[in-house]
C-alpha cells in the first residue's frame, strides 16, 4: 500500500489544532509541543525512506551494470556468458565494492540529513537549550522572553522550517 507523501505543514495540520489568524491572516499551531514532534517526526521519517528508496537501484539496473561493467573489464573468453561473476570473479568482486562505495557515500547523504533533521526536533523539545547554544560569548538569555518563544506554536515551526528547507536544498 502506498501512502502520499505529506508536505511539513500537511503533516503539522494532520497532528495539530491550527486556526487563521483573524488579524493577519496567517495560520497559527494552537497543539501541544508533543503533537508538533509527532508532526515533524512523521515528516521526517517519509522524508528519509523516500530519499532512500531513490537511493536503492533495482535488481534489472544492478544487472545491467554489471553486465556492462563486466564487458569492458572482464578477462572472461565470452563476455556475454550469465555466469561471467563466476568465470571472472576479481571483475565481479572489483564491481561489487565500486556499487557499494558509491552507495555508502549516498548512504551518509542521507544520514547527515537524518541527522540534522533530529538535531531540529531535539531543538524543537528544547528550546531554551536551543536558544543558550545560539548566544555569543558574554550575550546572556533574557528568561521571561525565552519562556515565552519556548511556548511559542509559531517560533517552534520556525525552527522545524529552517531545518526542512536546509535539508531540501542540499
Amino acid at each position: 500500500m502506498t501512502t502520499e507523501r505529506l508536505t511539513a505543514e500537511e503533516a503539522i495540520r494532520k497532528h495539530c489544532n491550527t486556526e487563521f489568524s483573524k488579524t493577519d491572516g496567517t495560520e497559527q499551531v494552537y497543539s501541544s509541543l508533543d503533537a508538533v514532534i509527532i508532526a515533524l517526526t512523521e515528516f521526517a521519517a517519509q522524508e528519509v525512506e523516500a530519499e532512500i528508496k531513490k537511493l536503492m537501484p533495482s535488481n534489472k539496473k544492478i544487472n545491467e551494470a554489471a553486465r556492462a561493467w563486466a564487458k569492458d573489464h572482464s578477462n572472461a573468453p565470452d563476455k556475454d556468458c550469465p555466469e561471467w561473476i563466476l568465470q571472472d570473479y576479481e571483475a565481479g568482486a572489483c564491481f561489487v565494492r565500486q556499487c557499494f562505495g558509491c552507495l555508502n557515500k549516498e548512504v551518509e547523504a542521507v544520514e547527515k540529513q537524518r541527522d540534522e533533521l533530529l538535531e531540529a526536533l531535539k531543538n524543537i523539545t528544547d528550546p531554551i537549550g536551543y536558544m543558550r547554544s545560539k548566544l555569543e560569548a558574554g550575550e546572556s538569555l533574557n528568561g521571561h522572553y525565552a519562556i515565552q518563544l519556548a511556548n511559542d506554536a509559531q517560533y517552534l515551526r520556525g525552527i522545524a522550517e529552517a531545518a526542512i528547507i536546509n535539508a531540501q536544498t542540499e
